[in-house]
């Protein structure tokens, strides 16, 4: 076992665990890991732990755990992803305990299911959940059957605020057109050249649209 948690790392170079082939736990747990590089876990073939949570961490690559065919427990939980890393779970087969709980993912992509149906503990929950259409194809797929199903609680839009997934009809995830309705400057003076010109720009829609103003 290794233990690298509860430091200050903000970065580890691609080689650090080069020519540990008998590892068999990795804990790099509480630090403020922001990325992670591709080839991190080459050769860690008898890693079985791998405890990467309460990081800065906002992707994965997609082959990050190539190789880790022995892999049965893996903490991602308290970093920011926002997207969910299908391409890097697709590389272990035999994860037995996985937990991706608060992170910063907002949907959940129809592949997943079969990845998260496969794992015998999953932890999800505390994630903001946007219930719109994007989440159409998973909700489609559940049937009650997994545990993690009931952890999806909305965070958006308001109307689905704090509901089980399970309980909204995969119809009844519905997305809209973003539409600007306020856009106007606060400042009742003009402006001059050089100065900060403040504007006031309101959007609705499903999702909350992005506003960029060029």
């Amino acid at each position: 076992y290794l233990s690298l948690d509860n430091n200050q790392l903000t970065s580890l170079p691609a080689d650090i665990f080069a020519g540990l082939v008998n590892l068999w736990g990795l804990y790099l747990d509480n630090n403020q890991l922001t990325s992670l590089p591709a080839n991190i876990f080459v050769g860690l073939q008898k890693l079985h732990y791998l405890y990467i949570g309460q990081n800065n961490l906002t992707t994965l690559p997609g082959s990050i755990f190539g190789g880790l065919g022995n892999l049965e427990k893996l903490i991602v939980d308290y970093n920011q992803l926002t997207m969910f890393p299908v391409e890097a779970l697709s590389k272990v087969q035999n994860v037995r305990y996985l937990s991706l709980q608060n992170n910063q993912m907002p949907t959940l992509p129809l592949t997943a299911y079969d990845l998260l149906s496969s794992i015998r503990l999953v932890f999800i929950d505390d994630n903001p959940w946007q219930c719109d259409c994007r989440m159409v194809p998973f909700r489609t797929r559940m049937n009650g059957s997994h545990a993690f199903e009931k952890q999806i609680i909305c965070a958006g839009p308001s109307n689905f605020s704090g509901q089980s997934l399970t309980n909204i009809n995969a119809e009844d995830l519905i997305c809209e057109e973003p539409t600007i309705v306020r856009f106007e400057s606060s400042d009742s003076n003009m402006v001059v050249q050089g100065e900060t010109l403040h504007l006031v720009c309101e959007a609705s829609g499903i999702p909350t649209p992005d506003i960029t103003v060029t």
